[in-house]
């Protein structure tokens, strides 16, 4: 599933951190309807820039996630902030993985 999306896409080509997607995917579906999910989720949903090289995609999500944060629970984020925790040391596989 993983090589033909890289086949399909080769900016991002194959992208080990998808096989939490493809996986979920398979255990539901056979593996072409996966295929066309899969390519549904990069092309309609987004799922695509997070995957790109540089990661511009995880980087908007880590950050959107960073401001709801501090809208949502400012402590928290104070806290944080003053632990010098950054999101990215705990989102990114969050988002890497769906």
């Amino acid at each position: 599933l993983l090589a033909a999306l890289g086949g399909y896409d080769a900016e991002v080509g194959y992208c080990q951190g998808l096989n939490y997607v493809g996986g979920l995917l398979l255990l539901f579906m056979p593996e072409d309807r996966a295929l066309c999910l899969l390519v549904a989720l990069f092309t309609n949903c987004g799922l695509r820039a997070s995957y790109l090289p540089g990661l511009p995609g995880l980087r908007a999500s880590i950050d959107a996630f960073d401001e709801l944060l501090a809208a949502s629970l400012p402590a928290l984020h104070a806290h944080l902030e003053r632990e010098l925790v950054e999101p990215s040391s705990y989102c990114t596989r969050w988002f890497m993985t769906l």
